[in-house]
């Protein structure tokens, strides 16, 4: 077992090339035509971070078909709210790990995130295990809770903040909370892993 501590974005030796690389897959993707002739929708704000991790808001059952596609083995709730229980039944029929952690937005001047239940987040599903891949992490609206556990990890890749917080943006839109952007910048609760199961694009940051 490893443990990382003291989580730092160097602000002078930025990997570029993986930044970049990394934004080219920051897309909105369109409705394509299924096998059976019925519109193919991702769920709102959908993305993927890296290779078997994607991000979204909270799915409906018209982004199920597509869902199906990804094969995924894991789904991830980001919310003080209860989810719906078509969601929950989708994962149980579709053999899914399913996880809820109850996390709230960072509000001023009086709600934050926890520190460590954000990093309890983080470890469980995205970076303990490879086995958990392909997962699909998702918030009410896919921008706030999942800007601050998307940063959070780019923090562990060890991204410059300002490449860090251009990302947060592209998805919160005109809505961008200085609480969130002064909460990534500070995370630096412990993260533990198994080097051997930890995903090889985040082994290759260490």
């Amino acid at each position: 077992m490893n443990i990382l501590t003291n989580i730092q974005s160097p602000s002078t030796d930025v990997d570029f090339d993986g930044f970049t690389a990394a934004l080219n897959l920051i897309r909105h993707v369109p409705a394509e035509p299924h096998a059976s002739g019925t519109k193919v929708v991702p769920p709102v704000n959908f993305a993927m971070v890296e290779a078997g991790v994607y991000r979204a808001g909270k799915p409906s059952k018209h982004s199920y078909p597509f869902m199906q596609s990804l094969n995924l083995k894991t789904i991830m709730y980001l919310s003080s709210s209860k989810d719906s229980e078509a969601n929950k039944k989708f994962a149980q029929e579709n053999d899914i790990k399913y996880f809820h952690f109850l996390i709230k937005e960072n509000k001023e001047p009086f709600q934050q995130i926890d520190q460590e239940e954000l990093a309890k987040a983080l470890v469980e599903c995205i970076v303990k295990d490879v086995r958990n891949h392909p997962m699909l992490i998702y918030s009410d609206r896919g921008k706030h809770r999942i800007g601050c556990i998307v940063g959070c990890l780019r923090k562990l890749q060890k991204w410059s903040l300002a490449s860090i917080f251009d990302e947060y943006q592209r998805f919160s839109g005109s809505k961008i909370y200085i609480a969130d952007q002064e909460f990534i910048e500070i995370f630096s609760a412990p993260v533990n892993f198994d080097i051997h199961y930890v995903p090889k694009w985040l082994l290759k940051c260490m």
